[in-house]
């Protein structure tokens, strides 16, 4: 077994001799131990892996933190260990005990991994490759940072929540589509309701329509009509850097003589809460079998546009996604990609191909594939989810675990993935995973409790946070809290 796994312990050897350790910074008398909290150290006795400088130190500082920490090897080495203590020098270590496991040995070492935090209890854990890492986490379990809004009332139907750092803050609710709110945080402004006004609206017309009789005679027939509610709404939102881009869709009358509706997209983009711009989507070289719908993605100056098919085929790839390239102010369109509807879909259509976008990567909200953009691969990844269901258990939840992927942050090695699942019983449980993709596999993971879930969600600017909103206090208020 030890023979078998020396290339593995091996790597190890680099990873520790690497480890950027400075015992002189480490301050001797505070204890940065937290209940609920466990350190574990995994340890294969039998190669040199542990004859070096970093590991040692790496010991040192737990130690001189006052971190109580557990030795953890694989079942068969228990009646060994008075001389694994001996020859390995773990006497003189004076916070440690030792735990003999092969189960949970095996569930955590890799190449990268040297010790383990587990924090509320085995469910929950992080793996790290230095003990100043894990100390640095370990200061922070438990810590939150309570943001409060003023005056400003979140309503009961809030839908769409975007936060950037600390500072700004918009919402949307899911009944007033055609507005949403603007919280500086930072200079303690008060919420600033963004609407569409008569010149913003009249612009988007006349960038669709490229002719401002046109529009002008479009807009006035809309107008005139008042039993079409959402006419002109907002549909989805992204916060790239200082820019907020806004989807909107318009319905305007196709033919007056028979009142057929048609409509439009625009991209429509704010800073600071202010609106700087609207950009046309000129979509008309796109193949007549696809339709672009108003979810998309930004990425490198380039807009991605879900886009659906008005049947599935069979016998030849379906597409989902569309590439379109900013040119004179306009986002026109390129081409289809090449990552295909995911293999559940062919079942149960578009219904479920809700995209979440993060950075270079994108998944489903029902696939494991995660699909990165700079590639044009999918990588499927290993998470729990689902593979065999069908239209009427998507619906119906009659087998197994239904699981949907609700956001995913990516800073590469990184990807946090948040998701709920329902089971039989129709028992609601939310999770953040914190997954590693050079090592294809998850390092992290937390159970957030139902009551809290509302709003939870990654936070991009401070990776490994989420946030929610609790629901109460006349949701007033938003917590922070470190999790990885």
């Amino acid at each position: 077994m030890v023979k078998g796994l020396s290339n593995f312990l091996m790597l190890i050897v680099v990873l520790l001799f690497n480890s950027n350790c400075n015992e002189q910074n480490v301050k001797e008398n505070k204890s940065v131990q937290k209940e609920n909290a466990t350190v574990i150290v995994p340890f294969l006795p039998g190669d040199c892996h542990q004859c070096n400088e970093g590991f040692y130190k790496n010991l040192k500082i737990l130690d001189a933190r006052k971190v109580e920490y557990s030795f953890l090897l694989p079942d068969e080495f228990s009646e060994d260990l008075n001389y694994i203590k001996k020859e390995y020098k773990l006497e003189g270590y004076k916070n440690h005990q030792f735990i003999f496991s092969s189960a949970l040995f095996n569930k955590y070492r890799a190449f990268q991994q040297t010790f383990v935090l587990q924090f509320g209890s085995d469910a929950n854990y992080r793996t790290y490759n230095n003990a100043t890492e894990l100390i640095r986490d370990l200061e922070l379990i438990g810590t939150e940072e309570k943001m409060t809004f003023g005056s400003y009332n979140v309503k009961k139907t809030t839908a769409t929540i975007l936060v950037k750092n600390n500072e700004q803050m918009y919402f949307q609710s899911s009944v007033q589509t055609n507005a949403f709110d603007y919280l500086d945080l930072k200079n303690k402004k008060q919420a600033i309701k963004i609407v569409f006004t008569d010149e913003q609206l009249l612009n988007n017309y006349i960038l669709n329509f490229k002719d401002s009789s046109i529009a002008k005679s479009k807009l006035n027939e809309i107008k005139s009509i008042t039993d079409i509610p959402n006419k002109d709404k907002f549909e989805q939102f992204e916060l790239v850097k200082d820019t907020l881009f806004v989807s909107s869709y318009h319905t305007y009358i196709s033919n007056i003589a028979d009142s057929l509706l048609g409509g439009f997209i625009s991209i429509n983009i704010y800073k600071g809460g202010i609106y700087a711009a609207t950009r046309p989507i000129n979509s008309e070289r796109i193949p007549i079998e696809y339709s672009i719908i108003p979810k998309f993605h930004v990425y490198k100056n380039r807009l991605y546009i879900e886009v659906v098919k008005n049947q599935l085929a069979s016998n030849k790839p379906n597409y989902f996604l569309a590439e379109f390239e900013l040119k004179n102010g306009a986002y026109q369109y390129k081409e289809l990609l090449n990552f295909v509807v995911p293999s559940i879909n062919n079942e149960v259509g578009y219904q479920y191909l809700e995209l979440r976008f993060s950075d270079r990567f994108f998944m489903t909200s029902i696939s494991n594939l995660l699909y990165d953009f700079e590639t044009g691969q999918s990588i499927p990844l290993n998470i729990p989810l689902n593979e065999t269901f069908g239209f009427a258990d998507l619906m119906n939840n009659l087998k197994g675990v239904n699981i949907i992927i609700k956001d995913i942050e990516a800073k590469y090695p990184n990807l946090l993935i948040s998701y709920f699942s329902k089971d039989e019983n129709g028992s609601v449980t939310n999770r953040v995973l914190n997954y590693d993709l050079s090592i294809k596999n998850i390092v992290g993971k937390f159970e957030i409790p139902e009551e809290n879930a509302r709003f939870f969600k990654p936070v991009p600017s401070r990776f490994g946070c989420f946030f929610w909103m609790p629901e109460k206090n006349n949701n007033d208020y938003m917590i922070y809290k470190k999790l990885f």
